[in-house]
């Protein structure tokens, strides 16, 4: 009952991942430089993806290269 309640709670916290936030890069480098993640993991995974930090590299870069 506590356990569901906990997992709702960081559930209910994750967002979708924004390559133009400033927050959510932060958040990546965080674990980039540490291989963990502040806390929990902040964000959803999302479908073709496999792996939250694949899905993340892969929305860095195609941003990146909408700019250019």
């Amino acid at each position: 009952m506590i356990l569901n309640k906990i997992n709702q709670e960081i559930i209910s916290r994750r967002q979708t991942f924004n390559p133009n936030s400033k927050k959510h890069l932060q958040e990546f480098a965080y674990f980039l430089q540490n291989n963990k993640w502040k806390n929990v993991c902040p964000f959803f995974l999302e479908w073709p993806y496999l792996t939250i930090p694949d899905m993340v590299k892969d929305k860095v870069i195609r941003n990146i290269l909408s700019k250019t």
